[in-house]
């Protein structure tokens, strides 16, 4: 269940597979290399919460980092969590933004966060967190807690939740034995409620050693997942010195050298590359680390194929030790440089660790910011029913300028679509108003440019929507 990422790869492997397996022939086409390429954007659906009998599900396209209404291509799908669904009409490297919506008796009464992707792709997943105006019935959230890191004897994992809203969390299970990818699960939840949980990991003595990301989830939710870097550092084996001694008696024996401690061993860091859009020509990726709270990178693993599904392994970590790690698409010029095509995400974790994700989107030169948007409810003027508010988003190391976009739909930008220049702090702020108890969606990208406007190349990929509201 829980985390940041949802781990819906087993299913769409599996999926991608059988579909290679039966050759259906629409869906991919042989390059002039010989191997199987795929033609469009292909994903699933994670739907989590409670769709209304009878709705549909419609997916609709616009260009990234554009403004123009959202355009349907695939309509009247019969919601299934898993479910398949392609984006045939995709146009090879061109990059686009996908959002679903469940439509009930014409009306649309939900809308997914747009994610956006440069085609060919696949592994996309649309996230329906669908709420209910009434929540009931019992309902499990459930999934797996991965942890990165030293793991102790006698360690172990507890999840606490709370109601979306709530500012107390409880806990909900505990005393489950720690081990990577455990399985763990929400059982007294209310179907449609929105709920905000955490992992937390304790070694044997009861005290805390490594707390996951907050997930936001809509009850029921199933195969979702929780990360958590562990800060717990294995004990240090001492490596015995010999001890001179002498054969006469009457003389004193030679002092005793203190044992030298062994230095922690070397850890693997692994993982795999999603990787979204063409491949340019005479390319590679290339993986670098820093140790966390350190400025510079320095190459980890150098010439992976830049290939979704590709695996990569660094055996040069160090066990306990926390890393920042980052993948960045190269280009080899005709002068024998580089060129910088795109890069993921950054991962922060705790070596050894398995099972870690690049993302990387080749249409997009920066990853979309990581950073929280928080809203301050100020002051209510009951004339006009409105707030003042202040809006509060996330900075991002080495932005310049930024793209603000709030509407009253996911992805709109009814309240607002500007940009303006970083400010030297740690979140990046404004003022708006807001309508008593409308809910508003905000998102932003950055570039490391300054004095952009809107619409720029420049730009990064959005970031995930968030959902602000204020009420009387």
């Amino acid at each position: 269940m829980f985390g940041i990422f949802r781990n819906k790869g087993v299913l769409l492997g599996c999926l991608f597979l059988l579909i290679v397996f039966f050759g259906i022939g629409a869906y991919f086409v042989a390059n002039p290399s010989g191997k199987t390429a795929v033609k469009g954007i292909y994903g699933i659906f994670d739907i989590n919460g409670v769709i209304p009998s009878g709705s549909t599900i419609t997916i609709m396209q616009r260009d990234a980092r554009g403004t123009s209404s959202f355009v349907p291509f695939a309509a009247n799908i019969i919601p299934q969590d898993g479910g398949f669904w392609h984006f045939s009409g995709a146009i090879t490297n061109k990059s686009y933004e996908i959002q679903g919506a469940v439509v009930q008796n014409g009306k649309v009464i939900y809308l997914t966060s747009p994610i956006f992707a440069t085609a060919p792709a696949i592994n996309q997943v649309l996230i329906f967190d669908v709420p209910s105006a009434q929540p009931a019935g019992n309902a499990t959230i459930s999934g797996s807690v991965g942890i990165d890191g030293y793991i102790p004897s006698g360690a172990t994992l507890s999840l606490e939740g709370r109601k979306v809203g709530a500012q107390k969390f409880t806990i909900v299970t505990k005393n489950i034995p720690a081990k990577d990818q455990q399985f763990i699960s929400y059982t007294t939840a209310l179907a449609g409620q929105g709920y905000e949980v955490k992992g937390l990991l304790f070694d044997a003595s009861g005290q805390p050693i490594g707390e996951s990301a907050i997930l936001t989830v809509v009850a029921p939710a199933y195969n979702e997942n929780l990360n958590i870097n562990s800060t717990a550092i294995p004990p240090v084996t001492a490596t015995p010195t010999p001890t001179l001694t002498t054969t006469q008696p009457t003389q004193a024996s030679a002092p005793t050298t203190p044992p030298t401690p062994t230095p922690l061993p070397a850890s693997t860091i692994s993982g795999i590359i999603r990787f979204d859009g063409q491949t340019p020509p005479n390319s590679r990726v290339v993986i670098f680390q820093r140790t966390s709270g350190t400025t510079n990178f320095q190459a980890a693993v150098n010439n992976v194929t830049a290939e979704d599904g590709t695996t990569w392994q660094w055996n040069g970590g160090t066990t306990a030790h926390m890393y920042d790690m980052i993948a960045i698409l190269k280009q080899k010029q005709s002068d024998g440089t580089d060129k910088d095509i795109s890069n993921s995400n950054i991962l922060s974790l705790t070596a050894p660790a398995a099972n870690e994700t690049f993302t990387i989107n080749s249409g997009f030169l920066l990853p979309a910011p990581g950073g929280g948007i928080s809203v301050a409810c100020d002051n209510y003027d009951g004339g006009s029913q409105t707030w003042n508010v202040g809006l509060s988003f996330g900075t991002v190391q080495g932005a310049q300028s930024y793209w603000f976009q709030i509407g009253t739909t996911n992805g709109g930008i009814e309240l607002t679509n500007f940009t303006q220049n970083s400010t030297n702090n740690t979140n990046q702020s404004f003022t708006q108003q807001f309508k008593n108890g409308t809910t508003y969606y905000a998102r932003y990208a950055y570039a490391n440019v300054s004095n952009l406007q809107a619409n720029s190349g420049q730009f990064s990929a959005f970031s995930g929507t968030t959902q602000l509201r204020c009420s009387k």
